[in-house]
């Protein structure tokens, strides 16, 4: 235990040295003051008392959901789960490159300590930077929340767990790159490289998953057709038959019978464009589960603070129904069903519900056994590697 708080103690006094600790320490107390100059009033955003003239209104939104929405989707999407995380990788990347230098290992191997405990230790602090940074910039956030709306939420201190796990995903691989290679800037150009490429994993995955919805709107809207061409074609076959001199009932069966033929070929190839989505979007998924979680780890917050009500977008007015056609004729042909415009607002709670339902031993629990396997092999070759 003593050699745990002497480590973490040089580990403080390492970052309280270094000026990148205190250039994002400025920064974050700078998107705080954004937290405290920004209001909504009656006609649109205020920026310390000045009308803005655009954005969400007093009279559209919750002012207490803008806030929590604004911490999330700005403070914690943007600021610490971004800009920040850039910022304690290129502080941490130093960690244990320095440590292996010729001098520096030996010093801390000739104390009573094993190897796996020192290492533990390091990694360790190393996560103290991204929780020291979170604690403050959600104690301020609290604090100017709480005098704005009177609402005072205990839950925005859910992003420092949440923060530390996420920013721990990276660390576990440039800790692996730095045993690896001993460079600083090698682990934290191939750190870099990890999270693109799992940024473009899990965009992947979601982007299939929102075609796959649209797909299936779009299945269902030509099965109504369908239904909708079926009667029109019973009406012109009763008519035709009534009256098999008249040739314009004989032309509006052969128009009705012709339309319901394209439909039914338009349903099997959405059918099959589906079956292609489902199936990338399977592959794609179980390629996400055995990766971190960056994006839907941050997305726990949301999830936790604000309720799916407050995340749906203002219903646009629905169109107008098609009418059926009268008994006199039959229907014109509608419009191709390539021209089908999915409904924008129900495709997002779609999408929004799917995501929000995946639980959270998935998240976390997949994206730390990626973690585990990376220190696993990064403490392995710590241990066996002659200094």
């Amino acid at each position: 235990m003593n050699a745990f708080v002497a480590i973490m103690l040089e580990a403080y006094r390492e970052l309280n040295s270094k000026k990148l600790f205190w250039i994002t320490m400025i920064i974050s107390a700078l998107v705080v003051l954004i937290f405290l100059a920004v209001d909504l009033g009656e006609n649109g955003l205020t920026l310390f008392g000045w009308k803005l003239g655009f954005g969400p209104s007093a009279l559209s939104m919750d002012k207490e959901v803008f806030f929590k929405r604004m911490f999330i989707q700005f403070g914690i999407a943007v600021w610490l789960a971004w800009i920040a995380t850039v910022l304690a990788l290129a502080t941490t990347a130093e960690i244990f490159p320095n440590l292996m230098g010729h001098g520096a290992i030996d010093m801390v191997l000739s104390k009573p300590i094993g190897r796996l405990q020192l290492f533990a230790m390091k990694f360790a602090s190393g996560l103290l930077f991204t929780g020291l940074q979170v604690a403050v910039f959600c104690g301020a956030s609290f604090l100017v929340i709480g005098i704005k709306t009177g609402a005072w939420e205990p839950g925005i201190f859910l992003a420092v767990p949440v923060m530390v796990v996420f920013f721990s995903y990276l660390f576990s691989a440039c800790v692996l790159f730095g045993v690896l290679t001993r460079s600083t800037i090698a682990s934290l150009l191939l750190t870099l490289l990890v999270w693109f490429a799992v940024f473009i994993g899990n965009s992947a995955e979601t982007g299939l998953l929102g075609f796959k919805r649209m797909q299936e709107q779009r299945l269902e809207a030509i099965d109504t057709r369908i239904q909708r061409q079926a009667m029109i074609v019973e009406s012109s076959e009763r008519r035709a038959a009534g009256q098999p001199e008249n040739e314009q009932y004989a032309d509006r069966l052969v128009q009705a019978r012709t339309l319901a033929e394209q439909l039914q070929q338009e349903r099997t190839g959405t059918e099959r464009d589906l079956a292609n989505i489902d199936k990338w979007h399977r592959i794609t998924f179980a390629a996400k589960t055995a990766l971190p979680k960056t994006g839907e780890t941050i997305g726990l917050l949301e999830r936790w603070l604000i309720s799916a009500a407050d995340l749906q977008p203002t219903p646009a007015p629905s169109p107008e129904a098609i009418e059926m056609a009268d008994a006199d004729g039959a229907e014109e042909p509608p419009a191709s069903m390539w021209d089908f415009q999915p409904d924008q607002a129900q495709l997002e709670a779609d999408l929004q519900s799917e995501l929000r339902g995946r639980s959270v031993a998935w998240i976390v629990g997949t994206s730390l056994l990626f973690e585990l396997v990376l220190l696993s092999i990064a403490a392995w070759r710590f241990q066996r590697r002659d200094f």
